[in-house]
């Protein structure tokens, strides 16, 4: 692909269930233990945040890229894993001296240029999320929800969680441990009983978006490849099975579908951007289509996958730089 294209994916997410997220800081604007929990915003508008999205592209995609190397009867090392997950790693206190493939040391421009050429040729994967000293290629957006006919995007949900065990439950309980429960409920403190289930728990409510509400998100891909595009395309398809985000799963909350549309955008010096159409995406729980450019993408990520990457190397990754 040419140095000046850029794949765009987007359209509508549809909150399937209500979505709940609490990321940290964005998410408690209030020491009030009364306050709900928010979602973050943008003056008094809600969102879902990039990072929660970013978190599902680059989870998905690792792990269908340990299927295919365990399937060739390879792994990933600690060190790789967290550089593709989590964009860092940390050098053991016990290391000492040069760790293999990386420097302790200060190192040139020239050499951090070299160093981060070599890293994005043999191991794309790195230059399509990005780590420390290396630009990510993929963009992940915000999702900012649409307003309904009655202009509602979230809600406050109560945050009842736990309740006391039914009586039928009590009843069934030999009658040795039906009075040492009732017993423990006289005996505990109030404090006790809300940490150890022997009462009604009702934390703090918490905003969440509303079910059938609409949101605009996408993500973009710089100077993609077709293998890297085909990555996220199967990070998503892995999703597919259980598409589901945020907090609060266990009650009902963050499932989700998208309908999304692509189009590889070329930049022309000479007379402004071009934009092509590239193709459709379609996930639902149980349910993953693509079609267009895009399933090539995946197609040419799959053949690659089964070949066990030839010519990657996932295990190439950026010298370590002093001061890291």
């Amino acid at each position: 692909m040419s140095m000046l294209e850029t794949l765009d994916v987007s359209g509508k997410l549809l909150a399937v269930s209500p979505i709940a997220v609490s990321p940290p800081g964005a998410a408690f604007s209030s020491d009030d233990k009364g306050a709900p929990q928010r979602l973050p915003s943008v003056g008094k508008n809600r969102y879902l945040p990039a990072s929660t999205f970013r978190h599902v592209l680059r989870y998905g995609t690792i792990r269908v890229v340990q299927e295919a190397m365990k399937a060739q009867g390879k792994s990933l090392s600690l060190d790789a894993l967290l550089m593709l997950d989590k964009g860092f790693f940390a050098q053991r206190k016990k290391d000492k001296g040069t760790l293999p493939g990386r420097s302790n040391g200060k190192m040139k421009a020239k050499d951090v240029l070299r160093m981060e050429q070599e890293v994005r040729e043999k191991n794309p994967l790195l230059g399509l999320f990005g780590v420390w000293t290396i630009p990510s290629m993929l963009r992940v957006r915000n999702a900012f929800p649409i307003p309904n006919a009655q202009g509602q995007t979230y809600t406050v949900a109560s945050g009842l969680v736990r309740k006391a065990l039914e009586e039928d439950l009590v009843d069934a309980l030999t009658k040795e441990d039906a009075e040492d429960y009732l017993q423990r409920l006289d005996d505990w403190s109030e404090a006790d009983k809300e940490t150890t289930g022997l009462k009604h728990i009702s934390e703090r409510p918490w905003e969440e978006i509303v079910a059938g509400v609409e949101c605009e998100w996408g993500y973009q891909i710089h100077r993609f490849t077709p293998f890297q595009s085909g990555a996220v395309l199967a990070g998503l398809r892995y999703f597919a099975s259980d598409p589901v985000i945020g907090a609060h799963k266990a009650v009902g909350r963050g499932e989700l579908a998208m309908e999304l549309n692509a189009s590889v955008i070329r930049q022309d010096i000479l007379n402004g951007p071009q934009s092509a159409e590239a193709g459709t995406l379609t996930l639902r729980r149980g349910e993953f289509r693509v079609d267009g450019l895009l399933a090539e993408h995946l197609s040419e990520f799959d053949r690659l996958a089964k070949a066990g990457f030839p010519g990657m190397d996932f295990h190439c990754l950026p010298a370590l730089v002093e001061g890291e």
